[in-house]
C-alpha cells in the first residue's frame, strides 16, 4: 500500500508539474521551504498537502492562468460565455455522435457497391478520388540522406520526487549533432504520439515493457538496440521523418523544455476527416473497390500467418540459444578441468609434453567456448532479434487493419441503413418525406417511376453523411495498401543487408576459431620428444632405492 500512495504522489507531480512545463528545481526548492530537507522525501507529505503546494506554486508563477483550473474548466464547459453560433455546433456534434452510435446497431443485410455509386457519383467506387489535406510543415529531415541513430551510454538515475529509478539512455543523431537524454517511457510516448497524427501509417514497433530485472544489463542493452531499430524506422518513413514531434523529440536537451513540448502535443487527437489526414503529397486515395477490399484480406491473412510463423521461429531460436549456452558454460567446465590437470601436474613434475598436452587442451576448449558465446551474440542481435523486430512489424500492420476493418463496419452499417431506408421510403411513394429540393419536387412523376433517379435524390443529408463514412474508410483502405507495399520492398532490402551481415559476422568468427585452432596444432608441432632421463621416480621402477637426506643423516649418526 505504501509503494502505491508513493507512486500516486509521484503520478500526480509529473502530470501537473513537469509535463505541464514548470521548472523542477523551483519546485523543489519550495517543499524544502517548507519541510526543509524532508521535504523532498514524499513520505513526509500527504496527498491533500501536495496538492496544496503545487496549487500554491502555480498560483504564484501564472497568477491568472492555472494548467489545473483549465482543466476544470475544460471538464465543465460554461454555456454563459459560448456564442449562439458556437452552442449549435456542440448541440449538432453531440446529436451526430448519437446517429453514429444508432447507425452502428443497423441490421446488417446485403449490399452493393455499385449502387451506392449511383446515389453520388463523386465517390465513384470505380476511380480514384482525392481528398485534400494538408502536409506537415517541418522539413527539416527532407534532403538529409544517411541520418544514423545511435543510443548508447545508459544511465541509472536514482528516484526523487517525480518518479521512481529509472534508465536514461544518450540518443545521438548525425549529421545533426543532436544530443539527448530520454528514458524509455519517453520512447513509448513519442510512439503513442505519432500513431494519433499518422494513424494511417504503420508506426515502427517498439520492444514491451519489462518490469522485471529493470537494470539488468541484457535488458538495458536489448532496449537499447530496439530504440535504435524504432528510431531508424522513423527516420526512413516518407512522411513520420519529416514530423516537427519526432524532431523536438531528438533536437530537445533540456528535459524541463522536453516537458513543455509534450504538454503541447497533448491535445493532439486523430483525425477524423480525410482533410485532417496528412500524407507526403497531400492528397489521399479515398477509392473503394471490391478489388482492393479483397487485396486488404490478402494482407490481413499475409500479417497473420507471418506474425504467426515468426513467433515460432524466434522461440526456436531462444530455445537453441538457450543450448548454445549451455554448452557454452559446459565447454568452460571442460576447459577449467583440464587446466587443473596441468597445474597439478606440474605442481609433482617438471613442465614436460604430458603436462603441456593438458595446457593445450585447456585452450581448445576455452577458444571453442569463446567462438560459441560470440556465434550465440551473433545469432540473439543478427537473426532472432532482428526477426522479433520484423514479427512486430507485422503486428503494428494488423493494429492498422483493424481500424480498417472498424472503419468498415461502421461505413457498411451506415449504408445498409440508408439503403433500407430508401426503399421503404419509395414503398410509401411520400415525397414529402424525402426531404427533397423544391425543385425535385416539381418532377414528382418522375421520381416515382426512376426508383434509381429517386434513391439519387432522396435523404440527401444521410447520404451525405454515408458518403464522409466511405470516404474515411477509402482513406484508410488506401492507406494500408500503400504502407504494406512499402514495407513489403523495404523488407527485401532489409532482409539481404541484415542477414548479410549476419553471414559476415559468422564467417569472421567461425575464422577466429580456425586461428586459434591452428595456433594450438602449431603448439603441438613446436614440441619435441621427450628423452628418457634418471629421475627418482625411475629409479623406483628400476628397483634402485633413492637415499633420503634425512634417512642417510639418519644412518650415519646410528
Amino acid at each position: 500500500m505504501e509503494d502505491d500512495d508513493l507512486n500516486a504522489k509521484q503520478t500526480f507531480l509529473r502530470e501537473n508539474i513537469l509535463e505541464k512545463g514548470y521548472d523542477a528545481e523551483d519546485f523543489m526548492r519550495l517543499l524544502q521551504n517548507k519541510k526543509g530537507e524532508s521535504g523532498l522525501d514524499l513520505i513526509s507529505w500527504t496527498m491533500n498537502e501536495l496538492k496544496d503546494a503545487v496549487k500554491e506554486f502555480i498560483q504564484d508563477k501564472s497568477p491568472e492562468f492555472s494548467p489545473l483550473n483549465e482543466e476544470q474548466n475544460n471538464e465543465n464547459p460554461n454555456f454563459e460565455n459560448v456564442n449562439e453560433q458556437e452552442k449549435n455546433e456542440i448541440f449538432e456534434q453531440n446529436d451526430q455522435n448519437e446517429k453514429n452510435e444508432n447507425n452502428m446497431n443497423a441490421p446488417e443485410e446485403a449490399y452493393d457497391l455499385d449502387k451506392f455509386s449511383q446515389e453520388h457519383p463523386e465517390g465513384s467506387t470505380q476511380k480514384e478520388e482525392y481528398g485534400r489535406t494538408a502536409v506537415t510543415e517541418f522539413t527539416g529531415f527532407t534532403d538529409k540522406e544517411g541520418i544514423i541513430v545511435k543510443v548508447s551510454s545508459p544511465e541509472k538515475k536514482e528516484g526523487g520526487i517525480f518518479s521512481k529509478s529509472y534508465v536514461s539512455y544518450l540518443v545521438e543523431t548525425a549529421p545533426f549533432d543532436f544530443r539527448t537524454r530520454k528514458r524509455y517511457s519517453d520512447f513509448l510516448w513519442l510512439r503513442n504520439t505519432l500513431s494519433l497524427v499518422y494513424s494511417h501509417c504503420v508506426i515502427p514497433p517498439l520492444c514491451k515493457k519489462n518490469y522485471v530485472d529493470r537494470f539488468s544489463e541484457a535488458l538495458i542493452n536489448k532496449r537499447m538496440r530496439s530504440i535504435e531499430k524504432f528510431i531508424q524506422g522513423l527516420l526512413i518513413h516518407p512522411l513520420i521523418k519529416n514530423s516537427q514531434i519526432l524532431y523536438d523529440f531528438l533536437s530537445t536537451e533540456k528535459e524541463t523544455e522536453f516537458h513543455k513540448k509534450k504538454q503541447k502535443y497533448g491535445k493532439i487527437t486523430a483525425p477524423t476527416h480525410v482533410k485532417e489526414i496528412k500524407t507526403v503529397e497531400g492528397d489521399i486515395k479515398i477509392s473503394v473497390t471490391k478489388e482492393k477490399e479483397m487485396y486488404l484480406q490478402n494482407i490481413e491473412d499475409n500479417c497473420n500467418i507471418n506474425e504467426e510463423l515468426l513467433q515460432k521461429v524466434t522461440k526456436s531460436y531462444k530455445s537453441l540459444l538457450l543450448l548454445m549456452s549451455q554448452v557454452s558454460e559446459k565447454m568452460k567446465e571442460i576447459s577449467g578441468l583440464w587446466k587443473l590437470v596441468y597445474e597439478k601436474s606440474t605442481k609433482y613434475f617438471d613442465i614436460h609434453n604430458t603436462s603441456q598436452t593438458y595446457n593445450i587442451l585447456s585452450k581448445v576448449m576455452e577458444n571453442w567456448a569463446e567462438a560459441e558465446k560470440q556465434q550465440i551474440d551473433i545469432l540473439n542481435i543478427n537473426v532472432r532479434e532482428y526477426f522479433r523486430y520484423i514479427k512486430n512489424e507485422y503486428h503494428s500492420m494488423k493494429e492498422l487493419g483493424d481500424i480498417v476493418e472498424s472503419n468498415k463496419i461502421i461505413y457498411k452499417k451506415a449504408f445498409d441503413k440508408l439503403y433500407f431506408n430508401k426503399e421503404n421510403l419509395f414503398k410509401q411513394q411520400d415525397l414529402l418525406q424525402w426531404g427533397l429540393s423544391q425543385k425535385d419536387l416539381e418532377n414528382k412523376l418522375i421520381l416515382l417511376k426512376n426508383k434509381e433517379l429517386a434513391f439519387s435524390k432522396m435523404l440527401p443529408a444521410e447520404t451525405k453523411r454515408v458518403n464522409m463514412f466511405k470516404e474515411f474508410y477509402g482513406s484508410f483502405l488506401n492507406s494500408i495498401i500503400n504502407e504494406y507495399e512499402r514495407i513489403r520492398i523495404l523488407n527485401a532490402k532489409r532482409h539481404k543487408d541484415n542477414i548479410t551481415i549476419f553471414i559476415r559476422k559468422l564467417s569472421d568468427c567461425l575464422t577466429d576459431f580456425h586461428v586459434s585452432l591452428a595456433d594450438r596444432l602449431t603448439e603441438f608441432s613446436e614440441m619435441k620428444d621427450e628423452i628418457i632421463s634418471q629421475s627418482p621416480q625411475l629409479q623406483m621402477s628400476t628397483g634402485e632405492k633413492p637415499v633420503n637426506d634425512d634417512v642417510k643423516n639418519f644412518n650415519e649418526e646410528q
